[in-house]
């Protein structure tokens, strides 16, 4: 009986010994190979292209002060007129008679006044009674100068010389005060007006800012680069696009430019002292949005691992993504599958050209 017992326990021994002896088998942990750049040299974006549009330069709409039917409306979009020019005119038969009627009522105050002078003077006319006739001369001449402006105010005459924009009414219509009838503007200037991101504009600084520096702006089915000058910018964004209205100004060129021309505006932003900012721009695929505004992230490869880090992203445009914070140079970026990648995973790597 302890025979076997001793057979059965070197039996068991022997097995263990066998187990222990048999290699191990190893788990290969998951790789997943993506694309990648590496970050090289700092890339600011000093200079900028923004779309835009050529607006009439100090576009002004005229309106009559009084109400009436137009009956001269011969001038017509595109027109050159003078400062000064008859543009339109209202049925005035009426206001003419007035002022005529103004005028003999003022002569004959001014007339009887004239004689109780005289009279006044002699202690034949009291001072009651010339301070009566004084009166009615001084309201005849308000009467009178009163129907001489409303005479002209049934005629529109040019502010300044250029170009006739609209012409919303015809003769033989009836208008209201205050209703347009007629815009003008100096077409001896070019107005570009552009959008500005709010976020770039925020960026200003005062104390750097440079007034004397000069955009180019090209013209479409113009080659030439003009430079243009900076004339106001608004204080409130559009509500609807949330970019802000900047003004800028040139001389009209020949052939001239006309409203409606598209611009490409080419802005160096360090030169006039709006922005200057570097970074690293990175393509739009190294880019995952965060669950709050203006906040992103990338993929890094660490040690032939991924790992995620959040980054500052000072401006994205058409050729990617300027990022200000949390890259160096150096770095091995990740720019496909950022879907299927968590920290710590393994990764081979391919590189691309940036």
């Amino acid at each position: 009986m302890l025979f076997k017992t001793h057979t059965l326990l070197a039996l068991t021994l022997t097995s263990l010994l066998t187990a222990c002896s048999e290699p191990a088998e190893t788990v290969s942990k998951p790789t997943l190979s993506v694309l990648t750049i590496s970050i090289t040299d700092s890339a600011a974006q000093p200079e900028r292209e923004f779309n835009a549009r050529v607006e009439p330069a100090e576009l002004t709409p005229l309106s009559f002060r009084i109400a009436g039917e137009l009956t001269n409306m011969s001038i017509k979009p595109g027109q050159h007129v003078q400062k000064g020019q008859l543009l339109a005119e209202l049925d005035n038969r009426k206001l003419k008679q007035q002022v005529d009627d103004a005028q003999a009522s003022f002569r004959l105050a001014e007339r009887q006044l004239n004689r109780a002078e005289g009279l006044v003077g002699k202690s034949l006319l009291s001072q009651e009674e010339y301070d009566v006739l004084k009166a009615n001369f001084q309201l005849a001449g308000v009467d009178y100068q009163l129907a001489k402006a409303q005479l002209k105010y049934s005629q529109l005459r040019a502010p300044f010389e250029g170009l006739i924009a609209e012409v919303p009414k015809q003769s033989f219509e009836n208008v209201t005060p205050g209703e347009t009838a007629v815009s003008i503007y100096q077409d001896h200037l070019v107005y570009v007006r552009l959008q500005l991101p709010d976020n770039l504009l925020a960026q200003i600084d005062p104390t750097e800012r440079n007034y004397t520096y000069q955009p180019k702006a090209k013209y479409a089915g113009n080659d030439t680069l003009y430079p243009i000058t900076f004339l106001e910018h608004t204080s409130e964004p559009n509500p609807e696009t949330q970019a802000f209205e900047v003004w800028m100004s040139m001389p009209q060129v020949e052939p001239a430019i006309l409203p409606g021309t598209s611009v490409t505006m080419f802005v160096d932003l360090e030169a006039a002292g709006l922005v200057g900012r570097s970074g690293y721009l990175l393509p739009m695929t190294a880019l995952e949005a965060g669950n709050s505004n203006q906040q992103f992230y990338v993929w890094k490869v660490i040690e032939g691992l991924a790992q995620k880090v959040e980054v500052q992203v000072a401006q994205i445009h058409t050729d990617g993504v300027l990022v200000s914070e949390g890259l160096s140079q150096g770095d091995q970026i990740i720019v496909s599958s950022l879907a299927k990648l968590r920290n710590g995973l393994s990764v081979t790597t391919n590189s691309q050209e940036q």
